[in-house]
């Protein structure tokens, strides 16, 4: 389990930065999926950008957590 401290320099790292800008370009693509998908992959998608979400929170969730 990750640490208060390590969560707080994961989410201050360059790194970390790059992640997240890579998250948010998997977001725009599933974003623009919406545009045209059916019922049926309505909710699939719906629950990856979530996920995707969660994930860009993940440090600060640690730190809130603590």
């Amino acid at each position: 389990m990750m640490d208060i401290e390590t969560a707080k320099e994961i989410k201050h790292s360059r790194l970390w930065d790059e992640i997240c800008k890579e998250l948010d370009m998997l977001i725009r693509n599933e974003e623009g999926k919406l545009r045209a998908c059916g019922e049926d992959q309505l909710k699939k998608i719906q629950l990856k950008i979530n996920f995707l979400e969660e994930m860009k929170r993940l440090p600060q969730d640690v730190i809130d957590r603590g």
